[in-house]
């Protein structure tokens, strides 16, 4: 859900697509993500939709202000070898921050939103193992840490908090 304007996004990963709707509940249509797309999230600001693709190593940003069936990415993450799964975004005093669990890796990073037409998004800092599968993310208010539910091959899970200033 967009924190700015009420509009609302489902990723159907079966059908490799993400469909929006506006606050009225009118339909803005659907359009084709990446292989095997997973996560998503609204930026803070409402701007961007970020959709994690983990079966091309990539995570696809669209404008969530002018969505619209078929649209196309303003912009693509690149991650050579990884496979984002799950992502959380976080207002900071500074730009904000997009989070990105790999669970194939096992490993967290960090990315920087940059503002502009079509925002850049360095990496800051390296990449944080995690000592689990991650399956779902959260970060807290002011990007300060990152809560990862991770789980080991029973099925048991617990929360993995990571200090994203460390990680940065």
């Amino acid at each position: 859900v967009s924190p700015t304007d009420g509009r609302f996004f489902a990723l159907n990963v079966a059908q490799k697509t993400v469909h929006g709707w506006d606050a009225a509940f009118n339909d803005l249509g659907a359009t084709a993500v990446g292989s095997d797309p997973w996560g998503m999230v609204v930026s803070p600001d409402g701007k961007w939709l970020y959709v994690a693709n983990a079966g091309d190593g990539t995570i696809a940003v669209f404008d969530a202000g002018t969505f619209t069936a078929a649209a196309a990415p303003v912009a693509t993450i690149s991650l050579p070898g990884e496979a984002p799964h799950v992502l959380a975004v976080a207002e900071t005093s500074a730009n904000p921050r997009l989070f990105v669990a790999d669970q194939t890796h096992q490993t967290l990073r960090i990315f920087e939103i940059q503002p502009g037409a079509v925002p850049a998004h360095p990496a800051l800092g390296s990449k944080e193992a995690l000592p689990l599968t991650p399956g779902a993310l959260a970060a807290s208010p002011g990007g300060g840490w990152g809560y990862v539910l991770v789980a080991d091959g029973t099925g048991k899970s617990r929360v993995q908090v990571v200090n994203a200033h460390a990680v940065e």
